[in-house]
C-alpha cells in the first residue's frame, strides 16, 4: 500500500495510481517551496521536483547529469560508504535550465571538452562543466529550424556533425558550434535510433 503525503500540510492525499496516471496531474512544488515545506521534518535530502527524463555520468568523477521534464539540467555527486557494502547517497550541487521542454538526451564530446542536451523544444546547448566549483556554463545553443522535436542524437568526432533523429519523419544533421543544419525527410516511419559506423 502506498500513501502520498502533501508536505505543505503533512496530511495524507488521496488518489489513486493506475499505469495510464499522467504525471503532469499532480501539483509540483517549486525548490524554495519545498525547501521550506520540509524544514523540521525528519526528512534527509532534498528529492528531485521534476520528472527526470534522461542521465548521464560524468566521464571520470562520481557526478550524475539528470536532464528533466522542465528543461532543467541537473548535477549530482554522488556519495558511497566507502566499506564494501553496496550503499550510496547523493547531493545535488547544481541545477541550470537550458531547455524549455524535456531534455532527451545528455552526451559529452570529448574532442571539444563540452556537454551536449537537446530537448522536445528543439534545441541543442552544447556546455561545460568546472569540477571545482560544480558550475555549469553554456558555450553554445541552436534552435533547430520548423521546431521539430529533437529526441535523439549521435556526434561524428571525425567531422564534428551531431545527427539527430526527430519526432516527425525527419532526421537532421547539425555542425556544432556552427548555424550549418539541415533536415532530411524520411519516407520510413519515425526513426527511434542512429548510430555512425565509419568506413576504414
Amino acid at each position: 500500500k502506498l500513501i502520498f503525503v502533501d508536505i505543505r500540510t503533512h496530511k495524507k492525499i488521496d488518489f489513486m495510481i493506475s499505469a495510464s496516471y499522467e504525471n503532469s496531474e499532480i501539483s509540483k512544488m517549486t525548490y524554495n517551496e519545498s525547501k521550506s515545506a520540509i524544514v523540521g521534518q525528519q526528512i534527509r535530502k532534498i528529492p528531485l521536483f521534476y520528472t527526470p527524463t534522461s542521465i548521464y555520468a560524468h566521464n571520470s568523477q562520481p557526478i550524475l547529469f539528470v536532464g528533466e521534464e522542465e528543461g532543467y539540467i541537473e548535477v549530482f555527486k554522488v556519495i558511497t560508504s566507502g566499506s564494501s557494502k553496496l550503499a550510496w547517497s547523493s547531493q545535488r550541487v547544481n541545477q541550470v535550465q537550458f531547455h524549455n521542454d524535456h531534455v532527451t538526451q545528455i552526451s559529452y564530446l570529448s574532442d571539444n571538452d563540452v556537454y551536449i542536451s537537446s530537448s522536445l523544444d528543439g534545441t541543442f546547448v552544447l556546455w561545460r562543466y568546472n569540477s571545482s566549483d560544480h558550475q555549469v556554463q553554456k558555450a553554445y545553443k541552436i534552435q533547430i529550424r520548423d521546431n521539430v522535436q529533437l529526441r535523439s542524437f549521435v556526434y561524428d568526432m571525425r567531422t564534428r556533425d551531431v545527427v539527430f533523429t526527430t519526432a516527425s519523419h525527419y532526421f537532421g544533421i547539425w555542425r556544432t558550434f556552427t548555424t550549418h543544419q539541415e533536415l532530411i525527410e524520411t519516407r520510413s516511419e519515425v526513426m527511434q535510433t542512429l548510430a555512425i559506423i565509419p568506413y576504414s
